[in-house]
């Protein structure tokens, strides 16, 4: 777990130093792409990724900006 750990860090920093938006943005994007046309609840999304409700519901808001 910890080389998984350090492995999303210098993910994260490497994101962030190139202006990139954070992971999760993509670990979001990548499950609505998945669901096609039809799209999914903010229920479901909290289910298929590794966020907290909250941090799904934050993220949403910004991503609709």
């Amino acid at each position: 777990m910890r080389v998984s750990r350090q492995l999303v860090e210098k993910t994260e920093d490497a994101l962030k130093a190139g202006g990139l938006p954070p992971l999760a943005w993509y670990d979001v994007l990548h499950e609505l792409a998945e669901a096609g046309e039809s799209g999914l609840r903010p229920f479901e999304l909290i289910d298929r990724v590794l966020l907290a409700q909250y941090g799904v519901s934050r993220l949403l808001a910004r991503l609709e900006a």
